[in-house]
């Protein structure tokens, strides 16, 4: 939040361009083109799970997916202790918490972010997913499928194992967005030592159900 603030300022007081990660138009539609090559590779889909922070890659997919599909539905997912984009979608006020897994996905959602009324508007529904959740998820990706995950890439995962029926058969895409983890935090994900067999998941609100 503080960067952002901070690239404001600068783009004020020194007359340069601040190019948002999320609050831009221009990367709004280049996050669409996912939704496109989504179509491409799965015709028939009918449920995407996106992880969610600004809003950028949400809106932009959905905005695409629903111009072709309006009946296709959009899940997103923000990290329990990174709830910016679902407070805004139902107008709670969980609180921010910067310790996460999910540290992609931490900090506020910059005031009148065009991300913010295109979310309302495309997208169906936003859960929200713990840290031990992020974690099993994580754990997941690489013992079953030999992917390292980071946290904010695991949420769309995490939401999927832990919150959502996908036994309805219905064609289903997870995005899974990025692998840059410090191996010191990637180790203890991997060697800690749950408390049961499952996760915590009575602690947050599951934003409308599965």
């Amino acid at each position: 939040d503080e960067a952002e603030a901070e690239s404001r300022r600068i783009e004020r007081d020194e007359d340069v361009l601040c190019i948002s990660p999320y609050n831009d138009p221009h990367v709004i539609a280049g996050a669409g083109t996912i939704g496109l090559e989504l179509l491409n590779q799965i015709p028939n889909l009918e449920r995407v799970i996106i992880p969610v922070s600004g809003g950028g890659l949400i809106a932009g997919i959905a905005v695409a997916l629903k111009s072709v599909n309006p009946f296709l539905e959009i899940v997103g997912v923000c990290a329990g202790h990174a709830p910016a984009m679902f407070n805004e979608y139902y107008g709670t006020v969980w609180p921010q918490e910067y310790s996460t897994l999910a540290e992609a996905l931490s900090g506020e959602v910059e005031r009148g972010s065009i991300t913010i009324e295109l979310t309302k508007k495309y997208v169906d529904k936003i859960v929200l997913v713990t840290e031990d959740q992020i974690a099993s998820a994580m754990e997941w990706m690489v013992f079953q499928h030999g992917v390292v995950v980071e946290g904010g890439g695991a949420v769309g995962v995490a939401a999927a194992q832990f919150l959502f029926d996908l036994s309805d058969s219905r064609p289903t895409a997870i995005l899974v967005t990025g692998s840059n983890i410090d191996k010191h935090v990637l180790m203890r994900v991997l060697t800690k030592e749950k408390k049961d067999e499952g996760c915590e998941t009575t602690d947050l609100p599951s934003g409308g159900g599965s």
